[in-house]
């Protein structure tokens, strides 16, 4: 910006300049072009701040008459472009000027800063042509027919061009075949066409291509191109998503879905915006939104913001709004802010996954993950939603989140001034329930119903398979338990009397039996509110079989680390020294002798993080008892408040049992904590896990066990409760197996009755108009249901680990034996926690039923939607330029407007203006229809054109840029390998389904469309790295370059070989079993028909008759792969 130079100043420079070079004799004064070479430096430096777009210091540059007006014959520009004061230098950003360009201007200015005196100043950015909305040009009527037709021939009139006739009916057929649906005419077709109605029946054709479903696989791609489509990415070699989703194939599927069903473009550009707000009950339509998923990016959510800014104003609009990302754009009327505004249509956005019509119902999406893998999901469907509708769009400079401008306006959505006529209100939109709930659908009810039934199914069948029970075996050893157990309470009731033996305190106590295996148990303690000085922590031990066991403070769970322990080992005491985790001896004990009793005091003071330790050693046997000093202890920190990650863990190690009893914390000021294993929820020989907050560690080891009994130091005792236990075990041999599968069935009826049961509570309470206390009671009954499910299931899971268990014992083989047995203790295990979970749940009774899905927010910004409705407006000027644009690109190989991504002042302007705003009309009038551009387009003679020309209008006009003559293209890579397939009928035209790998694009046949596609190795199949295929990350346009490995795949790899070789057998199939059919000039014929569509010249036919009576057996595939790399069959003539 140039403004604040003083007039004086001004002036002396000048003179200074003039001066300077007419006192040196050695400086010669070059004449400067301004057109040349003064203007394009304004143009590309200095008109975006001093033009017509903006005018800051209300200075302009963009005419030379101007500029010596306001800048004193241009002094002042010199002076602030040399400057060495970054501050005062111009341009402001950006490089400065080079040597030679100062250069430039310095000579221009001591030359009298002369320019053409009608130079004519930029023109209002408004009036710029794709910012005026198009309208159709005027034709006279005898053209109304032939609109297309009639523009072209209009401008080669004007520069004296002479169009070339039609391209010959079999040229033609297949360019419009490998065009609208991506493989050649058959034989049969050509012929057809050739001989009976190339005139006629163009038309006709045209009409059946586009009603072919492959016309929707063939354009899919080339708006797959254009939207940016990609398989996930990020991290393929560790399995890691971070950009896309495994699931964006249905978005695919979606494109070509919604091609064939001729969906109006405007309806298709909605849904990938806005589908989960403007269709919530058309599931059909949610992969639309793949076009933002898309976009999505695990690692950065700015990232993903950056993406569908700028990707829908190029995809959409044709504007590069990422240039007004870091400043307001250069060339175009969009302002820094604008960039943000559009974002801020996004910013609410999320994703999730929705469960599909007959799949299981998916995990949740995980969003955003910086350590870790998130791993491809197989199931469900990603699509978008509006998560946080108060989510804030920060203003930030220089393109750099993390300059933000804390004091800047509130960012509300919007678009450029010139657009802004155009946006509806933006509104919030309240959501049908199946949209924020998506286990309210139907299809989710059949399928939970139809696994419900599947599952009581599969029980049934699998207990009538069970033998049926030996009663007379079974009541004897019924008999056998009966009478143990007798024993058993008799001999607990004498021990009881006798006071010798019982429960540490009250009736139970908790042994740790770990003389196989190993049993953490842990407790967090939420009931502690506050740690303060004087926590007094304490607890009974007796040791039954010595070996190791300890009572811990945990620092980290998750960790595995302690912060404060007491450790009994082999007959020493042990805990951590003060300030630190070095173990010392507290003491000693003589296990031998009968000190095997211990009561244990921790006086926690955690404003010195220590804690006074004292330890009572009893002996059994004489019942004396002896205090070991008082000592310090570290406790490092631990504090129990709001976590679970630092609880109390009791930790019994292999070959000990132990017995805990009478656990207490006293906290000053709080209640005391009392942990006795006493109450209704305790009994004799239960597992305490999952009770009162004691949960079983992932240390564990089976069989170990934490049970609480009434007796523990009693020989009789221990004899008859082993007794009892393999009585139990008899019993259960017996009957276990037919238990299980009668707790299977149990437990599936019970499933289907849980469905329906929340099905019935869902319906009235998110769509009936029932009283409030009828709807409460079938939230009731569901809770009801799903509990008594919950604890079923769990229960017959169980009963069949401990079926598998008795199976896996029976087992012969040592080896084999010990490991079933070890999986099947394992599942025991885990059964065992889930039976104590439910119990647990069904003790606390949860207020309400788990839902059948996720449920998000019940009403959506109505952002997208109004962004949406922007863009397909009528009135938009760009919205149907650039997308016929594209449509007019991939029939004619070159594009009206050459920037096809790129609409505003800095791009091309159009070659054929009245061709292009014709067809936008046309569009929009149509109701959005693409079949129908297809049809103007490749109806109009200057598509039926052949690809050759006059030497005179080569001289005119070499790059064809008036449209002489029709342009040709080298197939994309799908085309050349489907191409390839087709000929040799062995390519598979299923549609829709999952990505297939590329790696085995070349064993396997369906179109190249269906096989995966993204920027990591690996992202193209083989062939369509060779013959550039498209890029990911931006692809508005495909490459074509000539690599000689093109020629040598085309020629001589294994893929060409097999398909040259079926082609062969493919024509002699065509030509029937008839010795003459099959006379070499025959096969010739019908050899150029199936490759190159057309038949061979007198030359051509010879020259390979030859060659077949030359070659011998392998020649005809050989001849196959020669038309293969023929020119005609790589080109779309």
């Amino acid at each position: 910006m140039l403004v604040g130079i003083p007039k004086v100043r001004m002036l002396s420079f000048a003179a200074v300049v003039v001066l300077a070079f007419a006192m040196n004799p050695n400086c010669t004064v070059q004449s400067q072009d301004y057109l040349r070479d003064i203007k394009p430096i304004l143009k590309a430096r200095c008109y975006a701040c001093h033009g017509a777009l903006k005018q800051e210091g209300e200075l302009r540059l963009d005419t030379g008459a101007s500029l010596r007006r306001a800048t004193d014959n241009g002094a002042v520009v010199l002076e602030r472009i040399s400057s060495k004061d970054e501050d005062f230098r111009m341009p402001p950003i950006g490089e400065p000027l080079t040597v030679e360009e100062i250069a430039q201007f310095k000579q221009w200015v001591a030359g009298g800063a002369d320019s053409p005196v009608n130079e004519l100043a930029e023109s209002d950015p408004a009036e710029h042509w794709a910012f005026v909305p198009p309208t159709a040009p005027k034709i006279p009527r005898r053209h109304e027919s032939r609109v297309i037709d009639f523009l072209i021939e209009r401008q080669l009139r004007a520069r004296k061009i002479g169009a070339i006739d039609a391209a010959t009916p079999s040229q033609r057929l297949r360019r419009v075949y490998l065009d609208l649906i991506g493989v050649p005419p058959t034989p049969d077709e050509l012929t057809a066409f050739v001989e009976d109605a190339p005139v006629t029946g163009y038309g006709t054709v045209v009409d059946r291509l586009l009603a072919d479903s492959r016309y929707g696989q063939r354009w899919a791609r080339h708006w797959m191109d254009i939207w940016r489509y990609s398989d996930w990415y990020g991290r393929r070699n560790q399995n890691d998503v971070r950009n896309s989703a495994a699931q964006i194939w249905m978005w695919r599927d979606w494109i070509v879905d919604s091609l064939n069903s001729n969906a109006g473009y405007d309806v298709m550009v909605q849904q990938m915006l806005a589908a989960d707000e403007m269709s919530p009950l058309d599931d059909s339509q949610w992969p639309a939104t793949g076009y933002l998923v898309r976009n999505y990016y695990s690692l950065n959510p700015n990232e993903w913001m950056r993406h569908n800014v700028e990707y829908t104003g190029k995809a959409f609009l044709g504007l590069t709004f990422n240039c007004a990302h870091c400043h307001d754009h250069k060339y175009d009327p969009i302002e820094h802010d604008d960039y943000f505004r559009l974002r801020a249509f996004f910013e609410p956005m999320s994703i999730r996954m929705d469960q599909v019509a007959g799949e299981p119902r998916p995990d949740d999406f995980v969003e955003y993950l910086y350590a870790g893998s998130r791993k491809p999901a197989l199931i469900g469907m990603a699509r978008v939603f509006d998560k946080n509708h108060d989510a804030i769009t920060h203003f930030y400079d220089g393109g750099d989140e993390r300059n933000r401008i804390a004091d800047h306006k509130i960012i509300e959505p919007g678009v450029p001034r010139f657009l802004e006529h155009l946006l509806p209100e933006v509104r919030e939109q309240q959501l049908p329930t199946e949209a924020w709930y998506p286990g309210a659908r139907k299809s989710v009810h059949e399928y939970e119903m139809a696994q419900a039934a599947v599952g009581l199914s599969m029980a049934k069948a699998d207990l009538v398979k069970v033998p049926a029970i030996d009663v007379v075996q079974l009541r004897a050893a019924e008999v056998v338990r009966d009478n143990a157990q007798v024993k058993l309470v008799a001999a607990i009731k004498q021990v009881n009397a006798s006071g010798k033996g019982g429960a540490l305190e009250g009736r139970f106590s908790l042994l740790l039996d770990a003389r196989q295996g190993r049993r953490v148990l842990s407790n967090h303690l939420p009931e502690v509110e506050e740690l303060v000085d004087d926590t007094v922590i304490s607890f009974q031990l007796l040791i039954l079989d010595e070996g190791e066991v300890n009572f811990q403070l945990v620092r980290d769970h998750k960790g595995s680390l302690t912060a404060g322990y007491v450790g009994f080992e082999n007959g020493v005491i042990y805990s951590y020294s003060p300030g630190g985790f070095s173990r010392f001896v507290v003491g000693k004990y003589d296990f031998a002798n009968g000190e095997r009793r211990f009561k244990t005091k921790w006086v926690l003071h955690p404003k010195t993080d220590n804690a006074e330790l004292t330890i009572d050693v009893w002996n059994v046997e004489t019942m004396d008892f002896r205090e070991l000093e008082t000592v310090l202890a570290a406790i490092n920190g631990w504090n129990p408040v709001g976590t679970d990650n630092k609880p109390i863990l009791l930790d019994c190690r292999t070959g000990t049992q132990a017995v805990f009893d009478d656990i207490r914390i006293s906290i000053p000021q709080q209640p005391e904590i009392v942990l006795n294993f006493e109450g209704e929820r305790y009994s004799e020989g239960q597992d305490i896990d999952g009770i009162d907050n004691w949960k079983v560690g992932r240390s564990s080891i089976p069989p170990a066990t934490s049970k609480t009994i009434e007796v523990f130091d009693s020989e009789l005792v221990r004899v008859l409760r082993h007794s009892v236990g393999g009585a139990n075990d008899a019993v259960s041999r017996i009957t276990l197996t037919r238990d299980a599968a009668v707790a299977a069935v149990t437990s599936a009826e019970a499933k289907i009755l849980t469905v329906e049961s929340v099905i019935a509570a869902d319906a009235l309470r998110y769509g009936g108009t029932a009283a409030k206390d009828e709807a409460q009671d079938l939230i009731n009954a569901a809770v009801s249901k799903s509990i008594e499910t919950d604890v079923l299931s769990a229960q017959a899971e169980l009963l069949a680990s401990r079926a598998e268990l008795v199976a896996a014992a029976e087992i012969g083989d040592d080896a084999e034996r010990k490991t079933a047995v070890t999986a099947a203790q394992a599942r025991v295990t885990k059964a065992e926690t889930a039976v104590a979970a439910s119990n647990k749940v069904a003790a606390a009774r949860p207020a309400d039923y788990k839902p059948l899905s996720v449920q998000t927010a019940k009403t959506s910004t109505g952002r997208r939607t109004a962004l949406a409705r922007m863009l397909t407006h009528r009135n938009n000027p760009l919205t149907a330029r650039v997308a016929v644009n594209h449509i007019w690109l991939r029939h004619f190989h070159v594009p009206l407007v050459e920037t096809v991504f790129d609409f505003g002042r800095n791009g091309k302007p159009p070659t054929h203006p009245g061709v292009l705003d014709y067809l936008a009309v046309e569009l929009m009038e149509s109701g959005w229809d693409m079949k129908h551009i297809h049809r103007l387009i490749v109806m109009s003679d200057a598509y039926q054109r052949g690809t050759r020309g006059s030497a005179r209008n080569r001289q005119v006009d070499p790059d064809n840029v008036w449209l002489w003559r029709m342009n040709s293209g080298r197939m994309e890579a799908e085309v050349v390998r489907d191409s390839l397939l087709y000929i040799a009928s062995d390519l598979d035209m299923s549609e829709g389904g999952r990505s297939l790998e590329n790696a085995k694009a070349l064993t396997t046949n369906r179109r190249s469309l269906y096989y995966e596609t993204y920027p990591e190795d690996g992202g193209a199949n083989p062939l369509a790295e060779l013959f550039d295929a498209p890029n990911p990350f931006e692809c508005y346009r495909r490459t074509s370059t000539i690599v000689p490995q093109q020629a040598l795949a085309l020629n001589n790899s294994d893929f060409v070989h097999q398909v040259a070789q079926k082609t062969a057998l493919r024509i002699e199939e065509l030509l029937g079993s008839g010795s003459d059919k099959l006379q070499d000039r025959s096969y010739v014929q019908m050899a150029y028909l199936v490759v190159l569509s057309r038949s061979p010249s007198a030359e051509e036919s010879s020259k390979c008759e030859s060659f077949l009576a030359s070659y011998g057996d392998n020649a005809r595939a050989g001849l196959i792969r020669v038309l293969i790399n023929h020119s005609d069959f790589v080109s779309i003539q």
